[in-house]
């Protein structure tokens, strides 16, 4: 005899569906943007109707006639104006003469692309929500990528996850909304840096979130610029004798153009060398006046300065001796007896 649920109570696993089979899906369905899931929050009862009435007509409608269908009366008013500037500003619509209709026909497969590219929309909470191991364990059912993703993270720090460990991990896919690939790079990026603390990598991802580095090529360009920036640092202090000292902001500045400009340390050595025959001690300002006089030659290299000054040695006209002497005089001019910084 089968058991009934008393009042109330709803029966294990069970959950809702939309009825019917999906052997003919073109005659009893009709497709949205996928898009919509992360604008819902953002949509108000008049557009998710008049949304819903034009992609499921899949035709144009005038204002009167949405209307007219949607709120029975011969008038649209101001509501039904407002949503449809909002659908058509977000995309989703087009004006054709004085109809709206859908941005595109629907899809004539079931397997063909959605309407709109989808567009991620993530609104996080300030702190990572304290998981339970219940949630986490649920999460992780069945979810390659998440599995693939504590494997391979514990294989790059090089231990096996504990329960918190792992809530901070899912936290990052979870709370801060980044792929798993996005979480990756950050990974290994840190233990580049010998940063093997999930905490900290953490916080790194918190601040690649914020910058809205929720791609590969973003992250990759931004750790790439990170790379070259840590590397001029650790390249100028040896050269400059500067130890571990802290840098002033004009130094930072400086430093931080080098970077962009991908310098490299035999570059820097020149400068340096540069600076010191001329002012008898190491000045980052002074060596950034010649390194920007040297990129305005387009002088890229150490070897390209090199050959740029032996042909001045060789040139018979002095022209452009004088040429190249008036514009690094112009370039250096600004620091005149001041060499410090």
């Amino acid at each position: 005899m089968m058991k009934k649920n008393a009042p109330g109570e709803r029966e294990a696993g069970a959950g809702y569906r939309i009825p019917g089979s999906y052997e003919d899906p073109a005659e009893r369905y009709f497709w949205l943007p996928r898009a919509l899931l992360g604008d819902l929050p953002r949509l108000g009862e008049a557009e998710l109707k008049v949304l819903l009435y034009l992609y499921g007509s899949q035709g144009g409608a005038d204002p009167d006639e949405i209307g007219r269908a949607l709120f029975g009366g011969d008038g649209h008013g101001e509501q039904i104006d407002y949503a449809l500037a909002f659908l058509c500003g977000a995309g989703y619509l087009d004006r054709a003469g004085g109809a709206a209709q859908p941005a595109e026909k629907k899809p004539p497969e079931p397997q063909a692309a959605p309407v709109k590219e989808a567009v991620a929309v993530h609104i996080r909470a300030e702190e990572r929500p304290n998981y339970t191991s219940e949630q986490i364990g649920r999460a992780f059912e069945g979810q390659g990528e998440l599995q693939f993703l504590q494997q391979s993270a514990q294989t790059m720090i090089g231990k096996i996850f504990t329960p918190h460990e792992t809530a901070v991990l899912y936290g990052m896919r979870d709370w801060l909304g980044l792929p798993a690939a996005v979480i990756l790079m950050i990974i290994e990026w840190c233990c580049a840096q010998d940063k093997r603390n999930l905490r900290y990598i953490e916080k790194v991802a918190v601040d690649f979130a914020d910058r809205g580095l929720d791609d590969c090529e973003k992250a990759e360009g931004y750790i790439a610029s990170r790379r070259r920036l840590h590397d001029v640092q650790w390249h100028t202090r040896r050269i400059f004798g500067m130890g571990e000292r802290a840098l002033s902001a004009k130094e930072q500045a400086c430093l931080a153009e080098w970077a962009e400009w991908e310098c490299s340390p035999e570059l820097l050595e020149l400068a340096y060398n540069r600076t010191v025959d001329r002012t008898a001690k190491p000045s980052v300002a002074y060596a950034h006046a010649i390194l920007k006089s040297w990129r305005e030659l387009e002088l890229r290299t150490a070897e390209d300065v090199t050959r740029y000054e032996q042909r001045r040695r060789d040139d018979a006209q002095p022209q452009g001796q004088t040429d190249y002497n008036r514009m690094l005089e112009r370039a250096l001019g600004k620091h005149g007896g001041n060499t410090s910084g």
